[in-house]
């Protein structure tokens, strides 16, 4: 197959007859090849066109007999720089074989007797010659190539701050650089021929074999390992690998890093992090100590609360005697009399069943009212642990109201509820909050002493605030409270009462806290009267279903 050149060839054309020229112009012309021709008529005005770096040609056409000279005088020249002699196709009319044989030794690229000057024959001679030329041109190339790459190589490896070896598959050295030199304190001249096993420290060279063959057949491309010096010294290295051809035949490139600063700072920090992590667990264990403590202060604080509350309770009930007292003669006096009723029928003949159920039945049910306020009471200041449960919002709030009934009733004050119907239930120690509402609602009735009858009025009311909040509110039309007092309703022994003890809110505060709510307090919009209000969590289905 024809080569196929796409731009045009430029010929330089050297003879010195015009009818020669002109034949070979001929020639050209048919040819199925582009062609750019210059024409000289010597040797000298070729060899300037050759040196001049602005002109590049293809190939030269030149007779073998010129007026200052022939065609080997072309061929041997000494081209100006970096420049190229083109091939040589060589002209005569002679047809000499002693004169080919010589041209071509010469290196002439062709030899073409002008009786046998066809286009075909021209057009093959050129072809070859680009040919020729261009082979000559890559091989060149890759000559400088390598010979740059090998220069480069070599830098690299004499400059070196790493260890580099370069063995044969025996493990022999065949070469090393400056820094291989150093570490292993040997010469190049010393180095060179050395077996593996004499690398290493006494203890390892039986394992050389073994680090090498790993090395050697790819099974593994980098391993740590030690170096042996001839002062005795032993460095860690780590050694990287890979598989070179070395004059001809296949050897190891061996990459030894020195790592001994790298193994220091390793073994720095592997110390590091046992100290730290023998402080972490010395910290963990003091942590676990501090909570285990801060647990059973916590325990002890809530007991203490429980105590506290209770003795609260107990102070309540104490300051409400009278009343409680007077709510159970009630019933104990209607007991009384219906008995005492019962007593004269049957004094007086009337003896029959239906006459004395009535009254009796009447009895029986202020004796049930009489038990159920001692019950109510009894649960109120029992002293139990603490314990959150799902309860309905109206319950906690209406038995509040029927133990504060009598007391209301004294003071004149009407207890008014604000209660939506489908509140939902609240999670909530039932006692600690109805302690929380009875201390509210008792300050409340006290704070409208001197109110006038008519606006003696408690506010007692609840609402949703978000799905997971309840918010409960009791609110009086009293005197109020003067705003630097009102900072301090809730500290405890703070009271404004002349014989309070001032820890009925403080309490408060702290149930409603450890139920994870809040307890405020504001003053009324119209200026009279306080609003104490307080959250609760509702209950979670899920959990409480």
């Amino acid at each position: 197959m024809k080569p196929t050149i796409h731009r045009p060839i430029r010929v330089l054309l050297v003879d010195d007859a015009e009818v020669d020229r002109m034949a070979v112009r001929r020639a050209l012309a048919r040819i199925d090849l582009p062609t750019k021709v210059d024409e000289v008529v010597d040797i000298r005005t070729a060899n300037r066109l050759l040196d001049s770096p602005d002109e590049f040609f293809d190939c030269a056409i030149v007779d073998y007999r010129l007026p200052d000279g022939d065609a080997l005088d072309l061929i041997r020249r000494e081209p100006a720089g970096s420049l190229r002699t083109p091939p040589v196709i060589v002209l005569t009319g002679q047809g000499s074989e002693a004169l080919a044989v010589e041209t071509m030794k010469a290196g002439a690229a062709d030899y073409l007797p002008k009786s046998e000057l066809t286009p075909s024959r021209i057009a093959q001679s050129i072809r070859n010659a680009v040919r020729v030329r261009d082979a000559e041109e890559h091989a060149a190339q890759f000559s400088h190539s390598l010979i740059a790459s090998e220069r480069r190589f070599r830098d690299l490896f004499e400059n070196s701050p790493d260890a580099i070896l370069v063995e044969d598959m025996a493990g022999n050295v065949l070469d090393a650089n400056p820094a291989a030199c150093r570490m292993h304190g040997l010469t190049r001249g010393e180095m060179i021929g050395i077996n593996k096993e004499m690398l290493k420290p006494p203890d390892q060279r039986l394992e050389a074999s073994g680090i090498f063959d790993q090395l050697a057949s790819g099974l593994s491309d980098h391993v740590e390992s030690r170096a042996w010096n001839r002062s005795g010294r032993v460095v860690p290295v780590e050694i990287r690998s890979s598989r070179i051809e070395f004059d001809g035949k296949q050897a190891v490139l061996l990459h030894l890093r020195d790592i001994t600063e790298l193994k220091e700072a390793r073994d720095r920090l592997e110390q590091r992090v046992e100290e730290r992590t023998a402080d972490l667990k010395l910290a963990m264990r003091k942590l676990q100590a501090e909570t285990a403590q801060r647990r059973a202060a916590q325990d002890r604080a809530m007991q203490l609360q429980s105590q506290l509350a209770h003795v609260g309770r107990l102070t309540t009930v104490g300051e409400m005697a009278s009343g409680l007292a007077h709510e159970l003669n009630q019933p104990l006096g209607a007991i009384v009399n219906y008995l005492r009723g019962c007593i004269k029928m049957i004094e007086s003949g009337a003896t029959d069943c239906q006459t004395l159920s009535d009254p009796i039945a009447h009895a029986a049910a202020q004796a049930e009212r009489a038990g159920q306020i001692i019950r109510r009471l009894r649960e109120f200041v029992a002293k139990g642990t603490p314990q959150q449960t799902p309860e309905p919002v109206h319950g906690l709030i209406t038995e509040m109201a029927e133990l504060l009934a009598i007391e209301a009733r004294e003071a004149s004050v009407q207890i008014r509820f604000d209660l939506p119907t489908d509140l939902p239930d609240v999670l909530a120690d039932r006692i600690q909050v109805q302690q929380v509402l009875l201390n509210l609602m008792r300050n409340g009735i006290e704070a409208m002493e001197k109110t006038p009858v008519e606006e003696r009025q408690l506010d007692v009311a609840a609402r949703v605030l978000t799905p997971n909040l309840i918010e409960l509110s009791v609110t009086d039309h009293g005197c109020g409270c003067e705003a630097e007092a009102l900072a301090q309703v809730f500290d405890p022994f703070f009271t404004t009462k002349s014989s309070g003890m001032g820890m009925g809110l403080a309490i408060s505060r702290s149930i409603i806290e450890a139920h994870s709510g809040r307890l405020i307090v504001e003053d009324n919009t119209d200026g009279r009267g306080l609003t104490f209000r307080f959250t609760l969590p509702t209950v979670n289905l899920k959990d409480h279903g």
